[in-house]
């Protein structure tokens, strides 16, 4: 008998995704709990798909805006700034990258359970504090400072009441959140977790819509509200005045984890969780039991190109567009080139590694 090997990691794509993202000039940034893993997806030429994989523990939010990444992790938000000048003579692979997000600084949040996260007014950074049912502003003298909450959740403290999990941001101010219900206890959420999730205005301080499957990941796109409902696989547009939403795709699989680029939205896809009862729900309406990510052209509403994971990655949260760039790179703590880089704003360059004295 014939063994094959299975290669962890192992995707598959349709042939023209190397081609547009190529043309975009962009690469895409996955991020998977499940797997411990931040993914940059690139395409070097129009005929090459590369991926690379760092490891964080638990990594969920994910934001990139003007050169700066910033992390969630199951223990601190980590930020990253983009260092090109170090880029091109990366001591592993000179002459290859055309970005270098280096760890600038880390906020040690602790159990918070962050899912969104946002770059606040002031350079401050903005987190959906999921645990707290919150969202937080982080702090270098506390592990969070709390700037709003629902009405109907009555006090902040580790419950998860509602499971606050989104929020949009302009010019630095939360404007909209995502929770899976209204709840004011424990974990209230999973009792109908299908059926009573909102989109709430937090300007109007109103619920703009209710009884939602499962909203994940609001973003505000060329001034319009985009949303996806996780339960039925759907990428809405919402219309806040009257409160109503249209459905712009249906990927008919879980969906988690947004964003845009020119004419194309890239929808987030993941696998039903074997154990979770709430999956088992969903698998009815469901068909495309599948992780990884679809482009949908926003003109024709139609899907022109996606990416499948065979193995090791069941679960996604965020999908994030890193622009200008085709072949980035990103370094956690746990590479020791992370210690040699050293950049300023008069000098850059790379540290020699130091020998080790024998004791």
């Amino acid at each position: 008998m014939e063994i094959t090997e299975i290669k962890p990691f192992e995707l598959e794509f349709s042939r023209n995704l190397p081609e547009l993202l190529h043309q975009l000039h962009i690469s895409i940034a996955l991020t998977t709990y499940q797997a411990g893993k931040v993914i940059i997806i690139s395409a070097p030429t129009a005929q090459t798909l590369n991926q690379r994989l760092r490891n964080f523990r638990k990594p969920m939010g994910l934001h990139y805006e003007n050169g700066q990444i910033i992390l969630a992790t199951k223990y601190e938000v980590v930020v990253f700034n983009n260092a090109p000048e170090l880029a091109a003579t990366y001591p592993r692979l000179q002459n290859r990258y055309d970005a270098l997000f280096l760890p600038r600084l880390s906020y040690h949040s602790n159990y918070l359970d962050i899912h969104d996260v946002a770059l606040g007014e002031n350079g401050k950074i903005l987190a959906v504090n999921t645990s707290f049912s919150c969202i937080a502003e982080l702090d270098t003298f506390y592990n969070f400072k709390p700037i709003w909450k629902p009405d109907f959740v009555s006090e902040i403290c580790p419950e998860d009441r509602c499971h606050l999990n989104g929020m949009v941001v302009k010019e630095g101010k939360a404007i909209f959140a995502t929770a899976f219900n209204q709840g004011d206890s424990p974990k209230s959420w999973k009792a109908d977790i299908t059926q009573t999730g909102v989109l709430i205005d937090i300007v109007q301080n109103k619920i703009v819509l209710a009884n939602l499957p499962m909203p994940h990941s609001p973003k505000l796109y060329q001034n319009e509200l985009y949303m996806l409902l996780s339960a039925t696989g759907d990428l809405i547009k919402v219309n806040p005045q009257n409160g109503t939403y249209e459905l712009v795709f249906q990927t008919f699989s879980f969906v988690r984890g947004l964003s845009f680029y020119g004419d194309y939205a890239f929808i987030g896809t993941s696998r039903f969780r074997k154990t979770s009862s709430t999956f088992a729900k969903l698998q009815l309406a469901l068909q495309n039991d599948q992780c990884g990510f679809v482009v949908v052209h926003l003109p024709t509403r139609t899907k022109v190109a996606e990416l499948r994971y065979k193995n090791s990655v069941n679960e996604l949260y965020e999908v994030a567009i890193l622009p200008n760039c085709r072949q980035p790179l990103i370094l956690n703590k746990e590479r020791e080139e992370y210690l040699r880089a050293v950049s300023t704003a008069d000098w850059s360059g790379w540290r020699k590694a130091k020998k080790r004295k024998l004791e």
